[in-house]
């Protein structure tokens, strides 16, 4: 997953560099892999959470028991 990170910021990087060479219409294929590389570092957060909170692929499960100041809260569904 970083190295689709590298290569689109990488990559970006020097299309943008390049982009005055070819007439500017590289700029969009540079613009293209930054966004790609954007929604890989959201994808790369979201699958390496502890909790898996985003992810798709895991199975429904209930959420977590709410916590303050190290008590637990309840609701009056859980009592």
């Amino acid at each position: 997953m970083m190295a689709a990170q590298l290569v689109g910021t990488g990559g970006a990087g020097i299309l943008i560099v390049l982009a005055p060479l070819s007439g500017w219409e590289i700029l969009d294929v540079a613009l293209t892999l930054v966004l790609l590389a954007a929604l890989a570092s959201v994808g790369f957060v979201k699958a390496a959470s502890g909790d898996g909170a985003g992810d798709p692929e895991e199975e429904d499960s209930p959420p977590p028991p709410l916590r303050q100041a190290g008590k637990d809260v309840r609701t009056d569904a859980d009592s």
